[in-house]
């Protein structure tokens, strides 16, 4: 007979990973910027970035859709507009939704994702099994809603030691968008812009344009000076003219966009999907 007693605490790490809180009886999760309640399925404190998402309620999680979002620390969703619903449960941009969907799919876009995915993320159901170097690196990646106009556009901030950007995209209502549009471009700011501005901060965590090409940094440069180009413009146009310069969207963005038409038995030939993909003409 053994006269050994086992003592063990019980496995605390629960759901997603996340402590269970059992002090005082509470039994919740902890997410770091919130706390989680698995009988409800509920948080039970606001989140503290809920300003971002005026349409979502602050308290329910991966704004309802697990399946295709995780929240790592209960703070931040990065495309949660794109899957807003109305109030019949029907998605309010639902070409959005099946471009993102199709470009996220992608080799190509989980490729991009991968970058700035935490691990364990899931995406569009695929599940990132580790961090992305510009996760890492501390730079996050956001899907939001460009309500200026109807044209995709990238922006980039500096908060609290952390790099944001932000591709903003368009979608309309009724569902009637080109898909090939809006694939083309989530795929032109994802690939010339967000991935540039990351590669950019992620070799020294400074926005200094150092990796785009010389000739092209002193081209700008004579450019903004002679007046051709407002200084505004500098960093767009290097962008624009570095990824021409390196084929960057015939490497990326064209066989997302061959897949999509070869899917959807649409005659196209690679040279019209290039003559039509979103290269700004200087």
């Amino acid at each position: 007979m053994s006269c050994i007693k086992k003592f063990t605490e019980p496995y605390k790490y629960k759901y997603n990973g996340k402590e269970l809180q059992d002090e005082l009886g509470l039994n919740m999760y902890d997410y770091q910027a919130r706390n989680y309640d698995p009988a409800l399925g509920k948080w039970m404190n606001i989140d503290p970035k809920a300003f971002k998402y005026p349409d979502v309620s602050p308290y329910v999680y991966c704004i309802d859709n697990p399946l295709v979002f995780t929240d790592p620390t209960g703070m931040e969703i990065d495309v949660s507009f794109i899957y807003e619903k109305n109030k019949k449960g029907q998605y309010i941009n639902p070409g959005l939704v099946k471009a993102f969907e199709f470009f996220a799919k992608s080799k190509q876009g989980i490729a991009f994702l991968g970058n700035f995915a935490k691990a364990g993320q899931v995406i569009a159901g695929h599940k990132y099994e580790s961090s992305g170097k510009f996760d890492k690196n501390n730079t996050d990646l956001n899907f939001v809603e460009n309500k200026s106009n109807n044209n995709a556009q990238t922006g980039s901030e500096l908060k609290k030691g952390r790099m944001e950007i932000s591709i903003q995209v368009s979608g309309g209502a009724d569902g009637n968008d080109r898909l090939e549009g809006l694939i083309d471009d989530i795929g032109h700011e994802s690939f010339i812009h967000a991935e540039n501005i990351a590669e950019d901060y992620y070799d020294d965590k400074k926005i200094n344009y150092s990796k785009i090409d010389k000739d092209i940094r002193d081209w700008i440069d004579d450019a903004v000076k002679n007046g051709s180009y407002p200084k505004k413009w500098a960093e767009n146009l290097m962008q624009h003219r570095q990824a021409k310069t390196h084929s960057t969207l015939e490497i990326k963005l064209l066989p997302i966009l061959k897949d999509y038409y070869k899917k959807n038995k649409i005659p196209k030939t690679a040279q019209e999907i290039k003559a039509e993909m979103n290269y700004y003409r200087e």
